[in-house]
């Protein structure tokens, strides 16, 4: 099963057993404290990370100033 998550840093959201974490940090840029998401990823999808992250910017802009604490990317 392929699979990516963006978790919010501060939010409240449960373990993701099996999930690989990418190591590039994704902010909002309008907010002031800056809503801080990571990447959660099946191992299959890691080739597609640069995609992925291009997508979550997207979304993590659209969803200012009510941001999620997770969503599906892709």
């Amino acid at each position: 099963m392929s699979m990516v998550i963006a978790v919010r840093e501060d939010g409240e959201s449960g373990p993701f057993i099996g999930f690989q974490v990418d190591n590039e940090f994704l902010e909002c840029s309008d907010c002031e404290k800056g809503a801080t998401y990571l990447l959660r990823y099946t191992e299959d999808e890691r080739r597609n990370l640069p995609k992925h992250r291009l997508a979550a910017r997207r979304a993590i802009e659209s969803e200012h100033p009510k941001h999620s604490d997770t969503f599906r990317v892709g």
